[in-house]
Formats: C-alpha cells, structure tokens, sequence
C-alpha cells in the first residue's frame, strides 16, 4: 500500500520575501499605536483571486504532507 491519497489542497496566501520584509516593517512601525487606530480609514481593501479555480483542486500526498509547498494552493 503506498498510502497516498487525493485530498483537497490547502489554501495559503502567497506572500513572496520582499513583501514578508515589508510587512515586518510596517508591524514594527506600527506595534506601539493604541488609540491612533481609531483614526485609520482602511480604503485600499478589496477582494481578488490570484489563481481561480472552478471548484475545489485535489492533490495526491501522504497524510503528512500537508503543508509541503507542492501540495498548496497560492492565494
């Protein structure tokens, strides 16, 4: 028995390391603000798909390769 089997891929934002950089950035820019975020208007926000799909992606895997990069679906 080889114990592989079709799952469904798990989804996972695709955030390359320059944009990782940049994201730590800002945190540590902004871990100290308290009542300041009440002053944030967020109007940048917006729902996209990278990568559609017509439905659920099926990958085969062992049971512990769940979170093996060739196993995800980018988001």
């Amino acid at each position: 028995k080889s114990n592989i089997y079709g799952r469904p891929a798990i989804s996972k934002p695709l955030i390359m390391d320059a944009n990782a950089k940049l994201r730590k950035k800002w945190y540590h820019d902004h871990k100290t603000w308290t009542i300041d975020w009440k002053n944030v208007v967020w109007s940048d926000e917006s729902s996209f798909t990278l990568f559609p799909t017509n439905g659920r992606v099926y990958v085969w895997r062992i049971p512990k390769k769940v979170y093996d990069p060739d196993c995800l679906l980018p988001t």
